[in-house]
């Protein structure tokens, strides 16, 4: 998440700047799209006759790991007809730690 610090320190810079996997508005922006990442991803899962799949992301104040990849994960297993149990999916914090702790 881009933070306000985040967005004075970028202000202050006296170079071209391209922010890298997040979109900022003003700034030019590279980034993937999370929803198609992750509806390919349990698509792949599937594919591989997993049923049972869990999901953690991170909140809804992350637009990108927070609410669109989880759209594409519901989403995915909406299209091959399995049902998403609530209980499998949690919200961490951004970290490999907090992936951990919520599983």
């Amino acid at each position: 998440i881009i933070t306000d610090k985040h967005l004075e320190i970028i202000k202050q810079m006296k170079v071209p700047i391209v922010i890298v996997g997040q979109k900022v508005e003003g700034y030019p922006f590279v980034y993937h799209s999370d929803y198609e990442a992750d509806y390919e991803m349990t698509n792949f899962l599937i594919s591989n006759n997993h049923k049972n799949i869990a999901y953690i992301g991170t909140n809804a104040e992350d637009i990108s790991g927070g609410i669109n990849r989880k759209k594409g994960f519901i989403r995915c297993l909406q299209d091959k007809n399995l049902k998403f149990n609530k209980n499998l999916i949690k919200d961490a914090n951004f970290s490999q730690k907090g992936g951990y702790e919520r599983k």
